[in-house]
């Protein structure tokens, strides 16, 4: 399917070489991602974590190259914002080491909320087809760099007790990951 594609643009670049047209412009708009996964989930099937979704945006310029009236060739170069948000309410452990350097393993209630950012370069490249002035039938590829990640949220701990039954006081920070 490829050669025959590649074989008919050279066919129809090859005869229509002087109604080449470049151009360019800018793009912007908003992304709307989340994340899909399963949630984990307790021995008795209740869900312990769940995702919703984080707003984005992308900017960047767009690049055509008009071969003939029929088809031709899109890139764009965009900055992209992705991710999404993950919160955890449920059973969980919790090692806390003494200032002698004692270990104690514990066992509590983790509440932790999570808004995840991944910031990309996506370089997209299409060819178009346009059989009628109304329809523009595209097909191509995407190469993503990732240029940064972060999470930034919160995470509380309570009712932890030690594997001696002693309890452990409640205790709450912020997450900041890059």
């Amino acid at each position: 399917m490829l050669r025959f594609f590649s074989l008919l643009l050279f066919c129809c670049l090859a005869g229509h070489v002087a109604s080449q047209e470049f151009s360019y412009g800018f793009k912007a708009g908003l992304n709307f991602n989340s994340f899909l996964s399963d949630s984990e989930t307790d021995a008795a099937g209740t869900e312990l974590e769940s995702f919703s979704g984080n707003t984005g945006f992308h900017v960047g310029a767009i690049f055509t190259w008009k071969a003939t009236e029929l088809m031709g060739l899109r890139g764009e170069l965009l900055f992209s914002q992705k991710g999404g948000r993950r919160k955890f309410n449920g059973p969980s452990y919790y090692t806390l080491t003494a200032a002698d350097g004692t270990v104690f393993n514990t066992t509590g209630t983790r509440e932790q909320r999570l808004n995840v950012n991944h910031s990309y370069i996506d370089i997209p490249l299409m060819g178009y087809f346009k059989p009628v002035q109304w329809l523009e039938i595209f097909a191509g590829g995407n190469v993503g760099f990732l240029v940064s990640s972060n999470a930034v949220g919160a995470l509380e701990y309570s009712g932890g007790r030690t594997s001696d039954d002693f309890p452990v006081p409640a205790f709450e920070y912020e997450l900041d990951y890059s």
